[in-house]
């Protein structure tokens, strides 16, 4: 069952249930901004096909919000790279 697109961040979300033998399938497809899509395997399974789908897109959510801090602001990487103590010294 697929219950529409949220747009989250530059992507958009797109929470899928299927059902799976007496429960449903939470997976999950995300677009990214430049128009490629990948899907998600299955992430678990739940009682209704409503939880499936919270729970597709919550995954979600924390994998943007996880990349985010995989690439920090170069900005400020240069502001804390400036003022930042070398560890050591190199021996001369």
């Amino acid at each position: 069952m697929r219950d529409g697109e949220i747009a989250y961040r530059n992507v958009v979300l797109i929470p899928l249930a299927a059902y799976d033998d007496g429960t449903y399938a939470a997976m999950l497809i995300v677009r990214e901004s430049d128009g490629l899509q990948r899907a998600s395997g299955i992430l678990g399974h739940f009682a209704c096909a409503l939880d499936a789908r919270k729970f597709a897109l919550a995954h979600g959510m924390n994998e943007i919000d996880a990349r985010r801090h995989a690439h920090p602001d170069p900005a400020k990487v240069d502001e804390w790279n400036a003022h930042a103590q070398p560890a050591f010294e190199r021996a001369a």
